[in-house]
């Protein structure tokens, strides 16, 4: 790792929340069924964009319930062994998780600890790594927002640009290292809700991550400008095959999000006015 710092990338593949019994199918979350369907996510999205990363000096933190049974468990393990940048860490719960995370950030060697979020469904573009260590500073309690990114609806086909998105789930908190623990970690707080006396970095570079809107996903729908011609795939690492476009549904998409933006206009126009204006 850097003198300067030390750099996780964390990702929670399947710890146990309480608000998070089942996705947005109403199917339960870390069920079989679950587990197959996420595995292919992030083996075709999250996993070949982490080993694009053109900078290499950082470690991957994958963090799996201990129950996670033995099936699934192989089967993660033989995608990531054969890179030793990557650790599997096994803990029991959420609180589990985060004493795990303490307990890494703890061990380093460097004054300060960078922790950036990634969930397993979702990838970052093949500069993400490089860019946030970029705009490393020494200083605890640090957030870095990279701010643009792509969108993609598997199922449909369909890419969206997703411009200046502050509250996204890719951000970077930079930490100074404490010998006795008690890290927050970039895993410790809610996105677009960072503790007290943080310093917030805005990055405006390009492909940064991407979001997988799948049918599967409780908290994002898809939103952003339509795409209609693919200038993206080579800046994420992902085959080609997984990023295809279909036209006739990218343009279904773009008269509904027209459409709404003309409602949205509309509800503003029509709000009645302050008897001060």
């Amino acid at each position: 790792m850097n003198v300067k710092f030390t750099h996780y990338l964390i990702t929670r593949y399947n710890v146990r929340l309480d608000q998070w019994e089942r996705d947005a199918l109403g199917q339960l979350t870390l069920h079989d069924d679950w587990m197959a369907h996420r595995f292919e996510l992030f083996a075709r999205y999250c996993f070949p964009s982490v080993i694009a990363q053109s900078e290499k000096n950082f470690g991957w933190l994958i963090y799996l319930e201990s129950s996670t049974s033995r099936k699934h468990l192989e089967q993660i393990t033989a995608l990531v062994s054969p890179f030793p940048f990557i650790q599997i860490r096994l803990v029991s719960g959420y609180f589990g998780c985060m004493e795990d995370i303490d307990r890494c950030m703890t061990a380093a060697t460097s004054a300060y600890v960078i922790t950036s979020r990634m969930d397993n469904d979702d990838a970052i573009g093949v500069d993400y790594i490089k860019t946030v260590q970029l705009h490393f500073t020494p200083r605890d309690k640090t957030l870095i927002i990279l701010l643009n990114g792509y969108g993609y609806n598997p199922m449909q086909h369909i890419a969206t640009r997703l411009h200046q998105i502050a509250h996204n789930p890719f951000a970077s908190f930079v930490e100074e290292r404490k010998n006795e623990g008690g890290h927050t970690s970039v895993r410790g707080f809610p996105h677009g809700n960072p503790p007290v006396g943080t310093m917030q970095i805005e990055v405006q570079a390009k492909y940064s991550w991407m979001r997988i809107f799948h049918d599967r996903n409780l908290l994002s729908k898809p939103f952003g400008y339509p795409v209609f011609v693919d200038h993206f795939s080579d800046a994420y690492g992902i085959d080609k095959k997984y990023l295809k476009l279909n036209f006739i549904a990218t343009l279904g998409y773009t008269f509904h999000w027209l459409w709404d933006g003309i409602g949205r206009k509309l509800k503003q126009v029509a709000k009645p006015k302050s008897l001060n204006q």
